[in-house]
């Protein structure tokens, strides 16, 4: 493994560890944290409207979720709480910021074997059917670069923490409606996922934007 590649997969596990640290310390609030971090990096940040009424401009988007052995293995009969979790949480954000609802249409089992990257994983996954727009699939395998990968109407996500997970899972979804990674480094689109700390996470206004434009086009 090249040495750059894991401090760049690191990075924001490091960088989530020492804000959690100062703010368990009670050193600054969340709010001066978060200040502190826009005053550090210089971003104008984006402000979404979250109080916007979706009635009538409501798009549901059914996903196929999956787990692979070593989920299962780890999570046990518990696995579908699991992930249930992970796509409410991040229908939550979809639904508040775009209008978008993500429905759970089934459960999937799949086997990860003979695992060398996550790019494939998903040549592996395009051989299975499924009944949902989308497909989500979770794993606790590593490929030591990415946290996750998205193409055509399916994407990996590694299970990391609760938190971060979902972020990921966010992130991924943004690829399938077309999103490219963005520059911010607290943006849901960073390609170093330095949102996996709820102090910065947020969408970036061109990601927004391209979203909402895209926000009912078929899926591949």
């Amino acid at each position: 493994m090249q040495k750059s590649k894991l401090i760049r997969k690191l990075s924001p596990i490091i960088l989530c560890l020492g804000l959690s640290f100062i703010h368990s310390k009670d050193l600054e609030t969340k709010q001066s944290l978060t200040k502190k971090i826009q005053e550090i990096t210089k971003i104008d940040r984006y402000k979404i409207n979250h109080n916007k009424d979706w009635t009538g401009d409501v798009r549901t988007v059914n996903i196929s979720v999956g787990a692979d052995e070593e989920f299962l293995e780890r999570y046990g009969d518990s696995w579908k709480s699991r992930v249930d979790e992970y796509i409410k949480k991040a229908s939550e954000n979809y639904y508040r910021n775009f209008g978008i609802e993500l429905r759970i249409a089934e459960y999937i089992e799949w086997d990860s074997d003979d695992f060398s990257d996550y790019s494939f994983l998903l040549n592996n996954l395009k051989k299975i059917g499924i009944k949902g727009d989308i497909f989500i699939a979770y794993t606790k395998q590593s490929d030591y670069i990415y946290l996750g990968m998205a193409e055509y109407n399916m994407a990996i996500v590694e299970d990391t923490w609760s938190i971060c997970t979902t972020y990921v899972t966010i992130h991924e979804i943004g690829h399938l409606f077309y999103l490219k990674h963005a520059p911010e480094n607290w943006s849901f689109m960073n390609q170093f996922a330095f949102f996996c700390h709820p102090n910065l996470a947020d969408w970036d206004e061109l990601s927004k934007e391209k979203l909402l434009k895209n926000k009912y086009k078929p899926f591949e």
